[in-house]
């Protein structure tokens, strides 16, 4: 596998908690905002590592998949486990799960879940929207038995789906794996969900924690993505850090034409330190402007735009994935 340079993560991981500290907003009031929105400013705190692929993934890997953290960075207590209830075979009602039988064994396992709640039940009692919107509310996380996990988004809908914050995670509860290794091993994992396009993000830290405890999450998850990824690190063309309302702070990339060595980087000066920052923004929209007015295709020529000092990491500000331009070019064609 490709090295990733930990220096690099070292330099993005204290870049991010020095912005969070100077920028965080809201966290003092929460008393003063509905529970949707305390959740939203919440959430915020969260590191998210985006992963970008050079090709889309296959549609058989776009399920949820556990990267075990090296630190946890959140705890639950309230959570919903939905078993999979439908009998192995017809008219064979021994062969399924039933709440009582996974209750008792849930109790004796010491494993803390608030509420089991049969797929069956699931799909008869919360087909419209209100009655998704209250279960989606009603719990911090959701495990499913993983025999059912792939029937669940036409279950649940773009509720849980849509922002990813409470897809329900896979678990093995067959009757000979260990229950117990399975639902606390979710409590120190994130989940990566490959979607339809190549860019997929999942939390790796968060505000408040050690700047090395972050970087260690980081380059575990890393490792853990990369086993889930066509080709492994040759199908990856970067990785990202940011918080949710933050710059994307590069890690790792590879440029897309890089063996062939035709891309061209090329840079100028568009500010200065002690420069007020809309004078800066202002600089840099017109140098944009000017810039495209020089390129073949004008912006259809271009790759990416990135601001840095000479010392700093370069932060994007305009970027062009590879297969959206390999879409405009079949379009042309």
């Amino acid at each position: 596998m490709t090295k990733i340079n930990e220096e690099q993560v070292r330099k993005a991981v204290n870049a991010l908690l020095k912005w969070k500290k100077l920028h965080s907003k809201k966290t003092d009031n929460l008393n003063s905002l509905s529970e949707e929105e305390e959740t939203e400013v919440l959430d915020d705190n969260f590191i998210y590592l985006q992963l970008t692929l050079k090709k889309i993934p296959p549609k058989e890997l776009t399920n949820p998949h556990k990267i075990t953290l090296f630190h946890p960075i959140q705890s639950f207590s309230n959570i919903c486990l939905i078993i999979d209830d439908r009998p192995k075979k017809p008219h064979n009602s021994k062969t399924k799960l039933n709440v009582e039988t996974v209750q008792k064994k849930l109790k004796s396992l010491e494993i803390p879940i608030t509420k089991v709640l049969k797929f069956t039940k699931l799909k008869a009692e919360y087909k419209s929207f209100e009655a998704k919107q209250v279960l989606y509310g009603s719990y911090e996380l959701f495990l499913a038995d993983k025999r059912v996990a792939n029937l669940l988004p036409g279950v649940l809908g773009k509720q849980f789906y849509k922002k990813k914050r409470k897809v329900p995670v896979p678990v093995d509860l067959r009757r000979d794996s260990n229950w117990k290794e399975e639902i606390e091993r979710v409590f120190s994992s994130t989940l990566l969900c490959l979607g339809s396009g190549t860019c997929s993000v999942l939390k790796v830290g968060r505000n408040g924690m050690e700047s090395g405890e972050v970087m260690e999450n980081v380059l575990g998850a890393i490792e853990g993505i990369v086993e889930f990824v066509p080709k492994k690190m040759g199908g990856v063309r970067a990785f990202h850090l940011k918080f949710s309302d933050s710059l994307a702070l590069p890690v790792y990339e590879v440029l897309p034409d890089q063996r062939k060595n035709t891309e061209k980087k090329n840079v100028l000066k568009v500010g200065r330190g002690g420069m007020e920052s809309a004078e800066v923004m202002e600089n840099v929209l017109a140098a944009i402007e000017g810039i495209v007015e020089f390129v073949p295709k004008k912006l259809g020529g271009v790759r990416a735009f990135h601001l840095k000092f000479s010392d700093s990491l370069a932060l994007s500000i305009y970027e062009a994935l590879p297969d959206q331009r390999e879409n405009t070019e079949k379009k042309k064609k």
